[in-house]
């Protein structure tokens, strides 16, 4: 320790850093070096504050021109809104390390994947041509999207390449295409191929949310009741699937219900509900593929007054914005026997 210091005047200077002074503000005020102080605050017991304490300390002072703590604050918000660093630091006009440490400090740092993901989404949205509501399906399902979710395991997709997610597709009625991109806030365009009209929205976010309900690429023979659906949004989801998917007898004197799909477990599925409607659970037929390019069909089908007793269940509280208008005007022409 410097002789030319009185003892008084080294604990005034551990007493200062203590009290939450820099050791640099302290050195330039007892006109002493650095180093003299750090050995007084380490000769009296105390420990030295860590770099990220004293980094905590500056900011609440608002000491140095990027250390104010609303600017961090700020920083650390975009972050976690999604926003890159490079980004983050053009946006504020502050050096990329600056964001880089309060990232690091903050402890909020994105693996390498969210990271590709995040630029990905972020490049899928500056070459959009179409507009859609990416976020449709961020969250918790409700009852249109339910819908939705049912008509896309019938009669949808998920596009796929190098293992990600990056569009959602949807076949089948006009109108049932139509009020899919309407909730999904979406003016991708409807064509006609065949006797089918068809959709495709390139949409990676959208895409990635889809698919963690349970549809996968390739998911004909794959497809298994989604996993965590809200037991009240049941009805919804099998009515988008029965809009997709399934079928309606065209015969007022015999009605007739009924749904085929190549994943078994699905109908199995479907089966212990129409049990739960209708007091016995209908068998499930097997139909084997004529080709070996395509999959074996599964099948539960339900006539008379079991028929009308799920129908009923079905779409009693639909909506016009939310069915097939072709199936439920069907159903509505069935003869209660």
């Amino acid at each position: 320790m410097g002789k030319r210091f009185s003892e008084q005047e080294r604990m005034e200077a551990v007493a200062a850093y203590v009290g939450g002074e820099s050791l640099g503000a302290v050195a330039t005020r007892m006109s002493a070096s650095v180093q003299s102080v750090s050995n007084w605050v380490t000769a009296s017991g105390m420990r030295m504050r860590s770099h990220a304490a004293s980094h905590a300390l500056a900011v609440e002072r608002g000491l140095g021109r990027f250390r104010g703590r609303a600017v961090c604050e700020q920083a650390e918000a975009l972050y976690c809104d999604g926003m890159g660093t490079t980004a983050i630091a053009k946006e504020m006009g502050v050096p990329v390390g600056f964001v880089m440490g309060v990232i690091e400090r903050a402890g909020i740092l994105r693996t390498r994947k969210e990271a590709a993901v995040l630029a990905a989404d972020a490049t899928s949205q500056r070459m959009r041509q179409y507009a859609v509501n990416e976020a449709a399906f961020d969250g918790e399902l409700d009852i249109p999207r339910a819908w939705v979710l049912g008509v896309i395991y019938g009669n949808g997709w998920i596009d796929r390449a190098n293992g990600v997610e990056h569009g959602v597709g949807v076949c089948g009625d006009e109108d049932v295409v139509c009020k899919v991109l309407a909730i999904l806030g979406s003016e991708h365009p409807v064509n006609k191929k065949g006797g089918c009209f068809i959709a495709g929205i390139g949409s990676m976010r959208l895409a990635r949310n889809i698919a963690r309900w349970g549809v996968t690429p390739a998911k004909a023979r794959t497809l298994v009741w989604p996993r965590s659906l809200p037991v009240e949004l049941e009805t919804h989801f099998l009515r988008g699937l029965f809009d997709a998917d399934g079928w309606v007898g065209r015969d007022p004197m015999k009605p007739v219900i009924g749904i085929g799909l190549a994943a078994k477990s699905i109908i199995e599925s479907i089966a212990d509900r129409m049990a739960q409607i209708g007091g016995r659970r209908p068998k499930v037929q097997h139909g084997k593929a004529r080709k070996k390019t395509h999959a074996d069909r599964h099948t539960v089908v339900l006539y008379g007054d079991r028929a009308i007793s799920w129908g009923r269940w079905l779409w009693s509280d639909s909506i016009e914005s939310m069915r097939s208008n072709r199936k439920h005007g069907l159903f509505a022409l069935l003869s209660v026997t």
